[in-house]
C-alpha cells in the first residue's frame, strides 16, 4: 500500500498487491502464527532465547538507531534532505499555533501594521516583518487558520455549534476599532478554499464557510453573500485603518517538499509549477471581487503574481529549493519573494 501510493503506481498494481496480500497471509499463518514457541522460563535469562523476544530487540534497536539518524538522513542528497526540510520550515511566531490574541512581533510600542486572516495570513505574515526593523518597530498578527476576516462568516462545521469563527471576527473587528488608529490592515485569506473547497483533488471539494445573510435570504448565492459581507467587514475597517487586500497565492495541488524529495529519491525531473491559467480557472471571481471592493472602497490590492509567476507558469520552487511548505502554504523560504510587495506599502506608512 505504501509503495503504492508513494510510486503513484497505476491500479493494476491494486490487483497485484492485493495477491501479493493474501500470499503473504497465507505464509505467515503457516509459517509463523502456527509455531508454538516457548512459553516456561527457568530465569530472566531464558527469555532472551525465546525468537518472539529477540525479534522485538532487533527490530526496537534498528527503530531507535532510525529515529537517533533522523532515517540515517546523512546519506541522503543535500538536496533532498533541503526539500524534506521545506515542510518545517513555517512561521516561527507561532501566533496561529498558540492562538494568541493580539500576537506581537517586534517592538510592541511602536506598531506600524496588522495582518489579519487565516493559515494563509500566518504563511505569508514574515514576508511583512522582514520590510521593517522589528527592534524598533513592530506588526500585530490577528490569524486564526480555517477563518477568513469576513464578518458573518459561518464555518460549515460549525453550524448547530459554536460558531468560533462567527465570533472571532466579531473580537477581530472590536480591536481593530479601537486599537492603533491609522495603522495599516494587511487582509489576506485562501478565499478559494471556502467558495470552492480544496484544490488539491486527493482532498475534499465542498465549501467551508456559509453567511448569515443566505440564512435570511435563501435565494442568496454564496458568492452574492462574499461579496456583501466582505465588503462590510472593510467599511468597518477603513473607518480607522488604510486596508491593503491581497490577492490569491497560487495553490499547487500537491504536497511541494514531499513531491520534489521523492523526485530527487527516483531522479526524476518534473516540472512542479503549475499553469498560470489554472491558477486563474480557481481565482478569477475572487481577483474580480477583490479589485472591485478595493476600487469601490479607495483602497489598494495587492497582486502577489508579479513575484511567483512569469511566462505563464506559476513556480513551486526558487533556485531548487521548494517555496511551499505543503500544497498551498508558502514556507519562511517562499513567503520572503514577497517581501518587494509589502515593502511598497508599508514604506508609505513609515514616515
Amino acid at each position: 500500500v505504501v509503495a503504492i501510493l508513494y510510486f503513484s503506481l497505476n491500479h493494476i498494481f491494486v490487483y497485484l498487491g492485493i495477491g501479493l496480500s493474501v500470499l503473504l497471509g497465507f505464509l505467515s499463518y503457516n509459517y509463523i502464527e502456527k509455531i508454538k514457541f516457548q512459553n516456561n522460563f527457568e530465569n530472566s535469562l531464558s527469555y532472551l532465547r525465546c525468537k518472539p523476544v529477540s525479534m522485538v530487540l532487533v527490530v526496537g534497536f534498528i527503530g531507535g538507531i532510525t529515529f537517533i539518524t533522523t532515517g540515517f538522513q546523512s546519506h541522503y542528497p543535500k538536496e533532498l534532505i533541503i526539500a524534506e526540510n521545506e515542510a518545517l520550515n513555517r512561521n516561527p511566531f507561532r501566533c496561529d499555533f498558540d492562538q494568541k490574541f493580539p500576537c506581537y512581533i517586534g517592538n510592541k510600542d511602536n506598531i506600524k501594521a496588522i495582518i489579519v486572516g487565516d493559515s494563509h495570513a500566518e504563511a505569508l505574515m514574515t514576508g511583512l516583518t522582514v520590510s521593517l526593523d522589528l527592534k524598533h518597530s513592530g506588526i500585530i498578527a490577528l490569524n486564526r487558520s480555517g477563518c477568513p476576516f469576513i464578518l458573518n462568516a459561518i464555518k460549515i462545521s460549525s453550524i448547530g455549534k459554536k460558531q468560533d469563527c462567527y465570533e472571532e471576527n466579531i473580537k477581530r473587528l472590536e480591536y481593530l476599532d479601537s486599537h492603533h488608529t491609522g495603522v495599516p490592515v494587511f487582509w489576506i485569506a485562501r478565499t478559494g478554499l471556502y467558495v470552492y473547497g480544496h484544490s488539491n483533488p486527493i482532498k475534499s471539494d465542498e465549501q467551508r464557510i456559509y453567511f448569515n445573510s443566505q440564512a435570511n435570504k435563501e435565494k442568496i448565492s454564496l458568492q452574492e453573500a462574499l461579496k456583501i459581507n466582505l465588503n462590510m467587514t472593510i467599511e468597518r475597517i477603513v473607518v480607522n485603518h488604510p486596508v491593503y487586500l491581497i490577492k490569491p497565492t497560487p495553490e499547487m495541488r500537491k504536497n511541494i517538499p514531499k513531491t520534489l524529495a521523492k523526485n530527487i529519491i527516483l531522479n526524476k525531473k518534473d516540472d512542479l509549477s503549475i499553469n498560470y491559467e489554472l491558477y486563474l480557472l480557481r481565482n478569477k471571481y475572487i481577483i474580480s471581487l477583490i479589485d472591485e471592493l478595493a476600487y469601490s472602497n479607495d483602497i489598494q490590492a495587492l497582486d502577489p503574481i508579479p513575484y511567483l509567476c512569469d511566462n505563464g507558469r506559476c513556480i513551486a520552487q526558487f533556485n531548487g529549493r521548494p517555496i511551499y511548505s505543503d500544497g498551498d502554504h508558502m514556507s519562511e523560504y517562499g513567503n520572503k519573494l514577497l517581501a518587494p510587495m509589502f515593502q511598497l506599502a508599508i514604506q508609505k506608512h513609515l514616515n
